[in-house]
């Protein structure tokens, strides 16, 4: 390769020789050889340089979407990848401080109702912070959950009062007349000026979340604005649900009212509430009371909610004292209602 190499540059040093026309045919001699081990140079180059070995490629899955349908994966742990239909599903959204339910179905463009349906046992008026709600996306949820049907119940005029500190409370009274216990009660009450006009709407919820059947209780809402002389307030029914028979998601607890003091304004009621024993039975991990307020003309003037400190084991006795104020005329009698939910398995 050396010697080939030494001939092809003194070949190439000959190209700036001066042709003498004696010797043409030596120099047509020389530029034929030139060529000639030029090319068997360069093809020497090209087999010098070392040819890649095509490697086989392995076809994959792009991770970005593709106009084609892609195929159904298998997860590691074997379980099927839910395929994704044509009609939205539920899902879950967790509590924070500070929401309510109506807030909540307005961010999702939903119904107060839609989302009270969806959520039987959740008491619109004590939400706890990081408890889990389904968002019905559309009308997927009627499908997804067996569901049952909002039904009615009776619900007197809405009385308002001014609040101490602004505002206005306004109390509508809720009354079970079926045979079957309801849950969920909720209302909406809207404010109207002496023209017509409507000025404000809020939701107006239960203290509990359970009301049984021949029981009634205040719905309450709260209006932080002022408003002027001679509105009218009206209330309009939203959702109530029934509660199966054989429902576990409540206790039948026991209260026994041994004080009730009335000074006008305020009430103050004592006594004790009774976990029901025996075998099998279970501890409430919850319990609420309500203590409504009426006066002389059987018109709620006030509400207040208690709530045990801790939950209480199958069998034992709570004692509870609260005291209840009005809104607006003096209290004439009190009404104790309860409601306890069992320690989740």
């Amino acid at each position: 390769m050396t010697a080939s190499c030494t001939i092809i540059q003194g070949m190439r040093n000959a190209r700036r020789l001066i042709i003498h026309p004696s010797k043409t045919w030596v120099y047509i001699t020389l530029i034929f050889g030139i060529v000639f081990f030029e090319g068997c140079t360069n093809k020497a180059a090209e087999t010098a340089v070392p040819t890649r070995t095509p490697i086989p490629i392995t076809a994959y899955q792009s991770p970005t979407p593709s106009a084609q349908p892609a195929e159904e994966t298998i997860p590691l742990d074997g379980t099927p990848t839910p395929v994704a239909t044509a009609t939205a599903t539920p899902f879950l959204y967790a509590i924070e401080s500070g929401d309510t339910l109506l807030e909540v179905a307005h961010h999702y463009d939903i119904s107060l109702e839609q989302l009270l349906v969806a959520n039987p046992g959740i008491d619109p008026g004590f939400l706890i912070v990081g408890t889990e709600i389904v968002i019905p996306i559309g009308d997927s949820v009627l499908s997804a959950y067996p569901l049952p049907t909002p039904v009615t119940f009776d619900l007197g005029k809405p009385q308002c009062y001014p609040a101490t500190g602004g505002g206005l409370w306004c109390l509508a009274l809720a009354q079970n007349s079926r045979a079957q216990a309801l849950e969920n009660l909720s209302a909406s009450i809207t404010i109207y000026a002496a023209d017509g006009t409507e000025l404000a709407q809020q939701l107006a919820v239960s203290s509990l979340n359970l009301l049984r059947p021949g029981q009634q209780i205040p719905l309450a809402a709260f209006f932080s604005s002022s408003f002027p002389e001679g509105i009218t307030p009206q209330a309009k029914l939203i959702s109530a649900l029934p509660v199966d028979e054989n429902s576990v998601r409540y206790i039948e607890i026991e209260i026994q009212t041994d004080e009730i003091q009335i000074d006008a304004l305020k009430a103050y009621v004592r006594g004790v509430i009774r976990v029901p024993g025996g075998e099998n039975a279970p501890s409430a991990n919850r319990i609420w009371l309500a203590v409504s307020a009426f006066d002389e003309n059987d018109v709620p003037v006030g509400i207040r909610k208690w709530e045990a400190a801790s939950p209480a084991a199958a069998g034992t006795e709570l004692i509870f004292e609260i005291t209840v104020y009005s809104l607006g005329p003096a209290i004439s009698k009190v009404q104790v209602l309860g409601e306890a939910r069992p320690v989740e398995k």
